[in-house]
């Protein structure tokens, strides 16, 4: 539940869950408890669905990023993964197991192969349904990082992973060299203890760097935080200069409100409107931006209060970074 609540994709989840639970009621293995907790998850996965398809038909189709988000796209984005992506890797090496199983059912040797061949090739199409449904839900791997690369990232470790073990056990059935093969598991372990030390390095440079900044945001904050409380007449103006600002804009404002910051706020929009927007999402973050700048909102004045003729205090977005607090019209940081 805490996965599929997290991330949309996890809702491949409750046909498995079902099936598992289908299987043990039919080995009798099922009690009282697996039904609860099976049905809970059930009703759990279907409110979560129901949820993201009543929010998609509401906006006409389109999901938070403002992409089209429907049953074709879906589709297609799925057949270019199957084609053209990593998905395609995980197709040939099912197709390859399928093969494989078929052939040594004849071998004596090694049909004590066949349950782990088996297994292995329903964990890769369980891995590949993840992976094509993760690139599907998300538009493709432009969104294959920070924390929308979870857990899609892990299947093709997974993958190599569950095909070596599947090779080192064929080497031992067909009587390979005992040696040989005990020098080869201990060199995929070795490889394996070096991939994921390698990124829990670079895991820690990441947390190192995000402290770094979060740090250095927070000081800029303190400076916008005093400047303007010594000066509460004055007006604090957000000078934005691209639409990935909102995000910022909002949060920068809402902190200095956390600092008892009581400056009237004004939002100022340059160098971009709807005719600079390369994608629907930009088309949108614009729109709203110049509706919360003309129009103003909770968290804005309208632009149109704001008076010309007095001195204010610049806080500058994207092209103008945050170093020193500048005074006059529409100032920003340089």
């Amino acid at each position: 539940m805490l996965a599929i609540g997290s991330k949309e994709n996890f809702l491949i989840m409750v046909p498995a869950v079902i099936a598992y639970a289908g299987m043990s009621w039919y080995r009798g293995k099922a009690n009282l408890f697996a039904w609860v907790g099976t049905t809970i998850v059930t009703v759990f996965g279907v409110m979560i669905t129901l949820k993201i398809v009543g929010s998609l038909s509401g906006h006409g189709g389109i999901d938070i990023y403002a992409n089209e988000r429907s049953l074709r796209t879906l589709i297609s984005a799925s057949v270019e993964c199957l084609t053209v992506q990593f998905g395609a890797v995980m197709l040939v090496a099912i197709v390859g197991l399928v093969v494989f199983a078929r052939r040594i059912q004849d071998d004596d040797r090694l049909v004590r192969l066949l349950p782990q061949t088996r297994a292995t090739t329903f964990a890769l199409a369980a891995l590949l349904v993840l992976f094509v449904s993760q690139f599907a839900f998300y538009g493709g791997f432009d969104f294959f990082h920070d924390r929308y690369a979870f857990p899609a990232a892990i299947a093709p470790i997974l993958m190599l992973l569950l095909l070596v073990q599947l090779r080192l056990r064929y080497r031992k059935l067909r009587g390979h060299d005992r040696q040989q093969i005990r020098s080869s598991e201990f060199a995929w372990r070795v490889a394996t203890l070096l991939l994921f030390c390698a990124m829990g390095l670079s895991m820690q440079r990441h947390t190192k760097q995000h402290v770094h900044e979060s740090t250095a945001f927070t000081n800029e904050l303190l400076k916008i935080a005093e400047a303007s409380s010594s000066e509460p007449d004055k007006s604090l103006v957000f000078v934005s200069h691209h639409p990935d600002d909102y995000e910022s804009l909002y949060s920068v404002a809402r902190f200095l409100r956390f600092y008892n910051v009581s400056n009237p706020i004004f939002l100022k929009l340059e160098g971009y409107g709807q005719e600079t927007s390369h994608n629907g999402l930009q088309r949108m973050l614009t729109q709203r931006l110049r509706d919360a700048s003309t129009l103003g909102n909770a968290t804005f004045r309208p632009i149109a209060e704001l008076q010309f003729g007095n001195e204010s205090l610049g806080v500058g977005f994207s092209d103008t970074p945050a170093e020193v607090v500048c005074v006059g019209e529409f100032p920003c940081w340089n």
